[in-house]
């Protein structure tokens, strides 16, 4: 299934690569989530809280990042038993104004119970949950700078 978000963030494009980079704020940001923990090179685990339809448990999930052009995009992907994920973001920022804007493109293959939930109910989930994180990185990115947005 593919995803494709987008979302404008009012901060520089290097404090939101900075916000994305820093696990620990990351893990706090990303909803309902558990601490991540480093397990190698660029690859991290922790427990990620899914809640739709039927399902509602945590589950162990890998994340490992790849093709890092800071503070330009990467590569994420994303593996647990109910999904695996392979997507890019992308950063991109106008100098007139300085607002940046944050892209998602990427394939999320459904796996156990969640194939049972219809893909168009998974797809408006996951472009929430993208757009609630984009927003929580703004947020954070204000927060760093003394600004309320």
């Amino acid at each position: 299934m593919r995803i494709v978000s987008s979302y404008k963030l009012h901060c520089e494009r290097k404090q939101i690569w900075e916000v994305l980079m820093d696990i620990d704020v990351l893990s706090n940001i990303i909803s309902r989530s558990t601490s991540l923990r480093k397990t190698g090179e660029n690859r991290y685990e922790g427990r990620l809280k899914v809640k739709l339809g039927p399902i509602d448990e945590k589950v162990t999930t890998t994340l490992e990042l790849s093709n890092i052009s800071k503070p330009n995009s990467f590569r994420l992907r994303l593996t647990s038993k109910l999904f695996k994920g392979d997507g890019e973001f992308r950063l991109k920022q106008r100098k007139k104004d300085n607002v940046s804007a944050i892209y998602y493109e990427g394939d999320i293959n459904r796996r156990g119970m969640l194939k049972l939930i219809p893909r168009s109910k998974v797809k408006k989930h996951l472009n929430r949950k993208l757009t609630k994180l984009f927003k929580k990185i703004e947020a954070q990115c204000c927060k760093e700078n003394g600004n309320a947005h």
